[in-house]
């Protein structure tokens, strides 16, 4: 025969005869923060954000290297080990590389 609950078992709890009433006050409201002092400079708009730094004019001989196998690209990323990067690669990827603008550039 199953076991049946009443109502006096240890897992249940009382009931209370006079519950407290809710209260429905709010929160306060949090105190206005002052506002930050404003910039020295400007923050770059985003055109000038995405401008390119100008390409160095005489790339070392890796890089030429790595150039004249792509001639498809005006402008090249070339990194320390000889790594290629398109100029539309994100920054954090070509971290070390430098852009160069290609000689070997056919359009």
């Amino acid at each position: 025969m199953a076991k049946i609950k009443s109502s006096t078992d240890e897992n249940t709890v009382p009931k209370a005869e006079n519950p407290a009433p809710e209260t429905t006050d709010s929160a306060p409201a949090p105190a206005p923060r002052p506002e930050p002092a404003p910039a020295a400079e400007k923050p770059a708009s985003k055109k000038e954000k995405k401008a390119e730094p100008e390409p160095l004019a005489e790339p070392d001989e890796l890089a030429l290297d790595v150039l004249r196998a792509f001639t498809g690209y005006a402008t090249l990323y070339v990194d320390r080990h000889g790594g290629a990067f398109a100029p539309d690669t994100p920054a954090a990827i070509r971290a070390g590389a430098v852009l160069y603008r290609n000689p070997f550039f056919k359009s």
